[in-house]
């Protein structure tokens, strides 16, 4: 970040806490295999960028995860992932410089060869990565899309809303993929209960049903977060993405 005065310190924490308070009202929700904060992620990274974005996502579902136990779908863990996913969205909104989605790029394929690379992983690997090596390949069109909003002005729906929908998806199947490769290193299916052999039947059942709750909430982040950036363009209050 540039050089700050007192006053746009003073905001960015007040954003920053803002976005972080929403993220533990969301994750007393409770879901099937996903924390609802989820929805809030892409959110961070895209209106807060990649550093403050990952700051409210750190301190969000940090608080959320130990006031909210029993909606933690990954135990003591489940704030983790958030942190990839908001500093994917943000990484994301700002790709157009110096080719920033190859470094999303790489940090996806890293977690993708660590997920495949561990034995459980590799036995259910065919229905838990093929969404994520989908999301891996739209990183680099998602790029042009965020090159071309930016040379039209982030207010143009023809670009804003397809952009934004992209990378609140990029966003959430890092969170995702995360959360996977925590599942399975950590071996939290034991902490659940789950026998190691029943693992490929339920990755199996969720090879349409987790996806498609990462769309969802890809869309709901999008219903947000594109008449925001509207406003925001419109009255010109702060400049977005904050860092």
């Amino acid at each position: 970040m540039s050089r700050l005065t007192s006053s746009s310190k003073a905001i960015i924490i007040s954003i920053i806490a803002i976005f972080a308070a929403l993220d533990v009202a969301l994750a007393a929700i409770p879901g099937w295999w996903i924390n609802w904060a989820a929805i809030i992620k892409p959110l961070h990274g895209i209106m807060l960028g990649p550093i403050a974005g990952s700051l409210a996502a750190i301190i969000g579902g940090l608080i959320g995860n130990f006031i909210w136990p029993q909606t933690a779908v990954l135990s003591i863990f489940t704030w983790v992932p958030g942190i990839l996913g908001a500093f994917a969205a943000g990484i994301m909104i700002k790709s157009e410089r110096h080719n920033l989605w190859i470094l999303l790029a790489m940090i996806y394929i890293a977690f993708i060869g660590a997920f495949y690379l561990h034995p459980v992983g590799r036995a259910v690997a065919l229905w838990a990565l093929y969404d994520k090596i989908i999301t891996l390949a739209l990183i680099f069109p998602t790029a042009k899309f965020v090159k071309k909003l930016k040379s039209n002005g982030s207010s143009n729906v023809k670009w804003l809303t397809p952009t934004l929908a992209l990378i609140s998806f990029i966003g959430t199947e890092a969170d995702d993929l995360v959360g996977n490769v925590l599942f399975v290193f950590l071996e939290l299916y034991k902490f659940f209960g789950i026998p190691i052999e029943d693992l490929p039947y339920i990755y199996m059942s969720g090879a349409i049903i987790m996806p498609g709750q990462r769309v969802l909430v890809a869309i709901l982040a999008t219903l947000v977060v594109v008449p925001l950036f509207k406003i925001f363009e419109k009255d010109g209050i702060i400049k977005w993405p904050l860092t």
